[in-house]
């Protein structure tokens, strides 16, 4: 009960009551590997990776066949820059659950950020073999079309994820990116619009948003873009030299 209460809290985004019902799940029975894995979750998302990290770890110590502990201490392994650990984590998901559409994307991520894009493209496919409307996976799939030189695909990728789930802001601002990449100003600046209009503090939509209007000699408008930015992200350098 007190995990399941921790996964519900985590849902609702009360993070340190959920990391407090999963401690008391696991205090009651210290075997039970979900509520590590729950609790992993809630660390994850509150920023204490090294804690995630360590709770996805007890979690498949308890469970090695836990397939999904598996993937998600992959992606907590990412977010440290070990690549090499979290390819294996993710290729372990895999192995213990072929079918499984969300490690085959969260390899492609981690097989992107190792520098291979070949492999990240075929396993963004390979969750979409899967899971055709995983809205995640055709963004993830456009990234590393992109970053391949693919501007086309990237663009049809970003644009079904986008038809698959409207709401989704990194979709419309990786589209816009590949639109401005791809010379149609009008249409990236439509796309970054559009992210702002879901997540008007959307650092990334901002910023890019500011950059095509310094491009443009419109620089008014482009240090208000940036401002925004510093509002989240107030340390970052490349905005401070741009407003410079």
């Amino acid at each position: 009960a007190h995990n399941n209460l921790g996964a519900a809290l985590k849902a609702k985004g009360e993070l340190t009551a959920a990391i407090e019902s999963c401690e008391r799940a696991i205090r009651i029975r210290p075997d039970y590997a979900a509520a590590y894995n729950n609790l992993g979750a809630a660390l994850k998302e509150q920023g204490d990776v090294a804690g995630a990290i360590a709770s996805y770890g007890r979690a498949v110590e308890l469970r090695p066949d836990y397939a999904e502990a598996h993937s998600n201490l992959g992606n907590a392994l990412l977010g440290t820059g070990d690549v090499a650990a979290a390819v294996a984590s993710h290729e372990r998901a895999i192995a213990l659950r072929p079918d499984y559409a969300e490690a085959h994307s969260n390899l492609g991520n981690a097989l992107r950020e190792k520098g291979d894009l070949r492999g990240a493209i075929a396993s963004q496919e390979r969750a979409l073999r899967l899971r055709p409307d995983f809205a995640e996976a055709h963004y993830n799939l456009g990234t590393a079309l992109k970053e391949n030189g693919d501007l086309s695909g990237a663009i049809r990728s970003y644009r079904r994820a986008i038809e698959i789930r409207p709401d989704f802001a990194e979709a419309h601002n990786g589209l816009g990116t590949a639109l401005r990449e791809k010379g149609d100003l009008t249409g990236a600046m439509q796309s970054y619009g559009n992210a702002m209009r879901i997540d008007p503090d959307d650092a990334d939509a901002n910023y890019n948003t500011g950059n095509v209007l310094q491009e443009q000699s419109e620089f008014l408008a482009a240090i208000e873009r940036y401002e925004r930015v510093l509002r989240v992200r107030p340390d970052d350098p490349e905005v401070h030299y741009n407003i410079g």
